[in-house]
């Protein structure tokens, strides 16, 4: 790779580097993302502006990120943990979204088969590790840093969840490159199997479903019933713990959901409970760990107090309308109409895994992470990049 003539080629040796890094220290992507950032815009200085002007990115989506920016950072003046706010808005959520996008900006060009086979091969071979660490109960990263001696399986769930975003380019190069990708996805699949983390087997499942969905209805139908979707989901938000439960025992005994399920439906209700008491202006960025001590949250039964007693809402949707109130709802409003309009005008090639994509991503932030959260926001962006870099000829500009 000539990274002195193609910067393009920095973000190719990220995707190709990520994958192995976080097998091994599962919180290093987010670094790795910001220093290919620096060093592309440092090669690309002279014209980083009008490189940005040509971007394309979709000026809807782009008002949507900077409504929850801006209003973030007015939210710190009635934050009850303004410090708190402050890091997870510039450094959580800021940081990655920005390099993201500054990369997403970067020309590329089409890449030749070793390229894809490149990254193929190092995501399976990366999972397979992680799948080997996962089997012998042995964490590499221990080795290297003294304060994590612990052998807990979950460690890996945000490795695995993290490569399941990365199966949508794996199936945009399975014809180009049907070894090193099939590859890729058996190890991913194994290593998501062999860890607890239900989350990356529930977005494999929704991406897989996604991409054979939207390869069996005709596209505009595709679309308008994934923003119906979207539509609804974001109405339902302040009442989804209710909803979901109340739908659950409509069909099956609660009492046979296993633990962390039980304990979502109940963060889902009591922080829904307080976005709403806290409408309009919502209870400031980085709130979530003082939400229970409001006036209000105690005035919530003991059961639905005690879901309120965690880092965040296990709901990024939620989290942010919970600390942003109504002007964060507008900010994923606009996020959502933009991330519509520039999925309806992808290439036929990139459409359907840029689908799958997308539902993974907001089935995630559905049932698992909140909104402030870098190794989250960084997979989300090795993904984009993904599909974008390794994109058939003629396409690499969507």
């Amino acid at each position: 790779m000539d990274f002195k003539t193609a910067p393009h080629n920095w973000t190719r040796a990220l995707l190709v580097l990520a994958p192995l890094a976080i097998a091994g220290a599962r919180r290093s992507s987010t670094l790795l993302l910001a220093a290919t950032a620096a060093a592309t815009l440092f090669k690309t200085r002279k014209s980083a502006l009008q490189q940005w002007r040509a971007s394309g990115f979709d000026p809807v989506l782009l008002a949507g990120l900077a409504v929850l920016i801006l209003w973030g950072c007015v939210s710190l003046l009635w934050s009850p943990l303004p410090a708190r706010g402050l890091k997870q808005l510039a450094f959580d959520f800021a940081t990655p979204l920005v390099c993201g996008l500054w990369l997403l900006s970067v020309p590329g060009s089409l890449a030749t088969q070793k390229t894809i086979c490149w990254f193929a091969l190092s995501v399976a071979f990366a999972a397979t590790l992680v799948a080997l660490q996962l089997h012998f109960q042995f964490r590499i990263e221990a080795v290297f840093n003294a304060a994590e001696h612990h052998r807990e399986a979950w460690r890996f769930n945000m490795v695995v969840v993290t490569y399941a975003l990365l199966i949508p380019a794996s199936l945009l190069i399975l014809k180009r490159a049907p070894f090193a990708a099939g590859l890729s996805i058996v190890a991913i699949v194994g290593a998501s199997i062999l860890s607890q983390s239900a989350t990356s087997k529930t977005a494999l499942i929704a991406g897989v479903f996604a991409y054979a969905l939207v390869l069996l209805l005709p596209r505009k139908l595709s679309l308008s019933l994934f923003g119906l979707a979207l539509l609804g989901l974001l109405v339902l938000q302040p009442v989804q713990g209710q909803f979901i439960e109340r739908s659950l025992q409509a069909t099956i005994q609660t009492e046979r959901l296993f633990q962390s399920a039980k304990e979502r439906i109940v963060i889902w209700k009591a922080t829904g409970a307080v976005a709403i008491d806290a409408l309009p202006w919502g209870t400031g960025i980085g709130s979530s760990d003082a939400v229970s001590e409001r006036p209000f949250a105690k005035t919530l039964p003991p059961d639905l107090w005690i879901g309120l007693r965690q880092t965040h809402a296990h709901n990024a949707f939620l989290n942010v309308l919970m600390e942003l109130g109504l002007p964060g709802l507008i900010g994923m409003a606009l996020i959502a109409f933009g991330l519509l309009r520039t999925l309806a005008r992808l290439p036929h090639s990139l459409y359907a895994p840029s689908m799958a994509l997308a539902a993974q991503v907001i089935t995630v932030d559905l049932v698992s992470h909140g909104a402030w959260q870098a190794w989250w926001l960084t997979a989300i962006m090795l993904g984009i990049l993904a599909l974008k870099q390794y994109a058939p000829a003629n396409d690499q500009s969507a």
